[in-house]
């Protein structure tokens, strides 16, 4: 069994008010290119599938733990995923939502990572297992949480586009972020200075999940693919627009309080 990719997805809620308690969470994600030797991969090409082998792992550290039912078999040197998620994976995505460009409510619970396989892009089980499974980092105690201030509606999102050699759609990927203090707001859009910064914390979190060969014998990057998994493109540059988008889904349980004004219809 093998798959050709890797799904990294950021899970979490929000730690005050009405959407706290699990009412509302978001999450967002971005794929991940495996490669063996020692060249650096091309910018452009064929993703290599890899074989999953049944495994029982496990690691914790201050604030964490992780588990997974599956590794990798590649050769000469294996990528392990609890390893990857607790080394790399963790502190990149605490640096990232402690950061000021979230408010204050928003949280993370944990992250998943993802074997996929081609041609339809679900998730590989390891053998002996029916269904896939994600090697998860659960965070524990006191969940990492935003820096900024009160922020805007669950439902309120600033985009990253992640962008590639690759022309077309096919070369455009996006994450979709919690959302953002309203600090940040100016003229009914993102400010330029919150733009920069916004765009800046992605390219510091995306360069800190990277694995170059030298660490482990595997490269591991970002990147963008698409039906039928089978090519990549890996992520040169991130676009954040300042006028911010909206994702429905995460205000679907939010209970609202609603106030009745009467009016008299007759003069």
């Amino acid at each position: 069994m093998s798959a050709t990719h890797l799904l990294l997805n950021i899970v979490g809620s929000y730690r005050t008010g009405p959407a706290s308690g699990g009412v509302e969470i978001w999450q967002t994600g971005v794929r991940l290119g495996l490669w063996t030797g020692a060249g650096q991969p091309d910018d452009l090409g064929d993703l290599t599938p890899f074989d999953l082998a049944a495994a029982s792992l496990s690691d914790s550290g201050t604030g964490w733990t992780a588990s997974s039912n599956w590794t990798t078999e590649m050769g000469i040197n294996d990528f392990d995923p609890v390893d990857y998620l607790g080394s790399q994976v963790e502190p990149a995505v605490r640096a990232l939502i402690t950061s000021a460009i979230f408010c204050s409510d928003v949280q993370v619970d944990e992250v998943n990572l993802y074997p996929i396989r081609e041609p339809d892009g679900k998730v590989e089980p390891a053998p002996g297992y029916f269904q896939g499974s994600p090697a998860t980092l659960t965070f524990t105690g006191t969940k990492p949480s935003g820096a900024g201030s009160q922020g805007l509606p669950p439902q309120c999102t600033t985009v990253a586009s992640l962008r590639t050699l690759q022309t077309g759609k096919r070369g455009r990927g996006r994450m979709y972020l919690p959302p953002q203090p309203t600090s940040y707001m100016s003229n009914l859009v993102l400010s330029a200075a919150a733009t920069l910064a916004i765009g800046n914390a992605m390219v510091t979190f995306l360069e800190a999940i990277r694995l170059p060969y030298s660490v482990g014998g595997i490269w591991c990057a970002p990147i963008v693919t698409g039906a039928p998994y089978t090519n990549y493109s890996a992520i040169k540059n991130v676009l954040v627009d300042n006028v911010v988008d909206t994702q429905q889904r995460r205000r679907r349980s939010i209970a609202g309080t609603v106030d009745t004004s009467p009016v008299d219809p007759w003069a």
